[in-house]
């Protein structure tokens, strides 16, 4: 399905089998629904816009011929491969498996007994249940342990992403434009602890660390914060739009 918004057209991708080949695609890109959800969604600095904006090189191995962004400054390559190489390899099933392992756990500790108790809302539950496991099983234990509200911040996020798309300025809005910046600056912040924190003996058996959580959160630290024109605040902005993704 195919839409325009403003002058941009996009296109709704439906069926796992056209989805797979998405995936597999070398010549197709979401450049402009990435750059409109980093800077409408997660605030992402207008000089690292810019970067998003210069990169058309491509997403395949061999950048386009009139292409002259640097190799390291190739974000959407470099985005895609990481992103393809670790859902389609181990990566995935070690990342699930951990998810399991952390739900269990979060299931054992609940108080259950042989009395009726009584939730007002089933979804709240289910969906609290499961965050905190989806959650450290990307980025880790460290992001919620140092930030006791983030869970909470980041389902008022997903629910003030319509006043962020619809663009209402920030004092018609400023409990919502709070709200993102804690969630931007713990997302920060957990990456500088980790940075300062991590080294190779911490990686497990599966490739999993307790400062970055999965390898693909690793992968992305390793690469992004070289590309010319993201900082640490554009860095922030990626991490949080991946999680809500």
């Amino acid at each position: 399905m195919r839409l325009w918004l403003f002058n941009t057209e996009i296109t709704f991708v439906r069926g796992s089998e056209n989805i797979n080949a998405l995936w597999r695609s070398k010549i197709l890109q979401a450049r402009e629904v990435t750059c409109f959800s980093l800077s409408t969604f997660f605030n992402t600095p207008k000089a690292a816009m810019k970067i998003y904006y210069r990169d058309d090189s491509g997403i395949s191995s061999q950048p386009h011929p009139k292409s002259n962004v640097p190799f390291k400054d190739r974000y959407y390559f470099h985005t895609r491969k990481d992103l393809v190489g670790f859902f389609q390899g181990p990566g995935l099933k070690h990342m699930a498996q951990r998810f399991h392992d952390r739900l269990q756990d979060r299931i054992s500790n609940l108080e259950v007994n042989h009395d009726w108790i009584e939730f007002a809302d089933l979804y709240s539950f289910v969906q609290d249940m499961l965050t905190g496991p989806a959650i450290e099983a990307m980025c880790g234990p460290v992001l919620l342990n140092r930030n006791s509200t983030f869970i909470d911040d980041f389902w008022q996020l997903d629910s003030d992403i319509l006043i962020f798309f619809k663009g209402l300025p920030r004092w018609t809005t400023p409990r919502a434009w709070k709200n993102r910046e804690r969630l931007l600056t713990a997302v920060k912040t957990w990456h500088a602890y980790a940075q300062e924190h991590f080294d190779e003996s911490c990686v497990e058996a599966d490739g999993h660390d307790r400062f970055y959580g999965s390898p693909i959160i690793r992968l992305r630290q390793n690469y992004l914060p070289k590309v010319d024109g993201l900082d640490a605040d554009a860095c922030a902005a990626q991490d949080l739009g991946l999680l809500w993704a």
